[in-house]
């Protein structure tokens, strides 16, 4: 919730979406798994999505995926104002990074950059891996699933996030 309150300090926070993200690697089974979380500009979850990815065990790259799916699902939803957060502080200093490389990352980077400029308004920032829980169960529950993209509403991501979380207490 301190996103909402330190964005909307002058009171214009309509109409903004956060999208959390986070990726996860399962080294055994050679895949990994991107998480989303939607909230809206009351910081109340809309909506979950979950993918699959086989053959990723790096995990800079499935959180870089993980950002670019979060983009590309927000510019399909139709959403105009929107805020892409991280934990993954590689990924947003290589977002913030304005000096041309020519890694296949700068590349992606690019090509995200280029998807938000559809948008009203677009911001990337880093956040605290506790504040990123929520996105992190989805990536987990993406490595646990035969799905290899599943969109979810909020009573299932819920139920999965207290499970997640009694889990992690015992």
């Amino acid at each position: 919730m301190w996103w909402y309150r330190q964005k909307y300090r002058d009171g214009n926070r309509h109409f903004w979406i956060k999208v959390n993200t986070d990726g996860a690697v399962d080294f055994v089974n050679g895949r990994a798994g991107a998480g989303m979380i939607v909230r809206d500009d009351q910081g109340q979850f809309i909506r979950a999505k979950c993918k699959q990815y086989a053959n990723i065990q790096d995990p800079f790259v499935i959180e870089l995926l993980a950002c670019w799916d979060s983009i590309e699902w927000a510019h399909q939803a139709g959403m105009q104002k929107v805020c892409v957060e991280t934990d993954c502080q590689t990924v947003v200093s290589a977002w913030q990074e304005e000096k041309e490389q020519r890694s296949a990352v700068f590349q992606i980077v690019q090509e995200m950059k280029q998807l938000c400029s559809v948008f009203q308004g677009f911001e990337f920032l880093f956040v605290r891996r506790e504040a990123n829980r929520a996105a992190h169960v989805c990536a987990r529950y993406a490595l646990s699933s035969s799905i290899t993209e599943l969109c979810f509403d909020v009573s299932l991501c819920l139920t999965r996030l207290q499970a997640e979380l009694v889990s992690s207490i015992q």
